[in-house]
């Protein structure tokens, strides 16, 4: 499945994409050496300060419930779909999902990665903490098979 088949279906514009056995390039499109040994897709879900994270993607998941027999092809041939979570936190914080939602999830077959940094990092967050102010970043990830969807 290529990446402008998973845009198609979706009716969403990836942040990145790019398909296996392509050339690897920068998100500038400098080329680099080699190229990609599988076919990736992502979509950043925008913030909003005004809803906390759980509610968001129970919004979005909602969203997505039209597409699972498109999450289920991509799952039966090796492919993955997960939510990637950076969070940027400066204090203790914390979500809940709740068990609802979890199971949303499941039947979509949409994993979660959790990625936690503190304001001890070597790094700064995507768009940068206040002291105290959490900061997280969302995105969809498809990592599909390449094989046509039938």
């Amino acid at each position: 499945m290529t990446p402008e088949e998973i845009s198609a279906n979706l009716s969403l514009k990836p942040e990145i994409s790019w398909m296996v056995g392509t050339q690897r390039k920068t998100p500038q499109g400098r080329l680099l050496e080699g190229y990609y040994e599988s076919t990736y897709w992502c979509f950043n879900l925008e913030e909003n300060q005004y809803i906390g994270l759980a509610e968001a993607l129970e919004t979005f998941t909602n969203n997505l419930e039209a597409y699972k027999n498109l999450f289920i092809h991509i799952r039966s041939t090796g492919g993955r779909i997960e939510y990637f979570i950076g969070w940027f936190a400066d204090l203790n914080s914390g979500e809940i999902f709740n068990y609802q939602f979890l199971s949303k999830l499941a039947d979509l077959q949409i994993d979660i990665s959790l990625d936690i940094y503190s304001s001890n990092a070597d790094f700064p967050a995507p768009c940068g903490t206040a002291d105290g102010v959490e900061v997280i970043d969302v995105d969809l990830y498809f990592l599909p098979d390449d094989q046509p969807m039938t």
